[in-house]
């Protein structure tokens, strides 16, 4: 996968354009094929990664499991995940969730500092979201300024529960392992 190059289609989305690459995986723009409905596709190449297949579709699945689980505004939404072949990438894992515009708080810190009035309600936003979580029984393990997206339309969302703890599932991530 080449900087500035994609497929056209993964599953039943039909790609727009890469909006960020991550050490584990791509996230592209995509749109539903029949419903036309705007997502963002976050894409694993599970034979690109360390560790068996089924360990990589296993941690992706805990990671799935967690975000659909969570129904909170401060929370990134998924719709939907699969496994399929991709022409010029192979297999690939992907799950389908709501396109965020605006920016990461990583991003945005680059602009200069917040007020401490927009500081304080930004992580009280971020632990009302973190607090929605844990009673659910999920620990994200991985809050840092690029997993907070700050939307155009003032939301502040959590993203990438890819290290995450689910109480209620055995742990797949083993000491030393990224996956």
């Amino acid at each position: 996968m080449g900087q500035g190059k994609h497929p056209r289609q993964i599953g039943a989305y039909l790609v727009d354009r890469m909006i960020g690459r991550g050490a584990m995986g791509v996230v592209y723009a995509a749109r539903h094929r029949e419903s036309g409905q705007a997502v963002a596709l976050k894409t694993l190449q599970p034979k690109r990664l360390s560790g068996t297949v089924e360990a990589v579709v296993e941690r992706f699945a805990h990671e799935v499991i967690a975000m659909n689980s969570l129904q909170h505004p401060g929370i990134v939404r998924v719709f939907d995940w699969d496994r399929t072949e991709t022409e010029g990438l192979g297999e690939v894992l992907f799950f389908a969730m709501e396109l965020l515009e605006g920016e990461t708080l990583e991003q945005s810190i680059k602009h200069g500092p917040f007020h401490a009035t927009e500081a304080c309600i930004l992580v009280l936003k971020i632990a009302e979201a973190l607090r929605s979580a844990h009673a659910q029984g999920i620990v994200h393990r991985d809050i840092k300024p690029a997993n907070v997206f700050l939307t155009n339309d003032r939301r502040v969302v959590i993203t990438d529960f890819g290290v995450c703890k689910l109480s209620n599932v055995r742990p797949v991530t083993t000491v030393g392992s990224f996956i």
